[in-house]
């Protein structure tokens, strides 16, 4: 569960830092570098996500 917190924590910490600067520059190759490093941490999260998700599985 703290995986969880902590992690959508800081997706959202990401996404408000590098919202402020795709705002404030206004280009479109920044975006489309922005969505793709929001993707990826997105990505890690479901990965990070599923291996806790198959850890916590076995041990019981």
């Amino acid at each position: 569960m703290v995986t969880l917190i902590s992690a959508v924590f800081a997706a959202v910490m990401v996404a408000v830092f590098l919202g402020y600067y795709a705002l404030r520059i206004e280009s479109i190759p920044l975006w489309l570098i922005i969505i793709g490093v929001l993707g990826m941490v997105i990505a890690d999260f479901v990965q990070t996500w599923r291996k806790e998700q198959n850890d916590t599985s076995n041990d019981g």
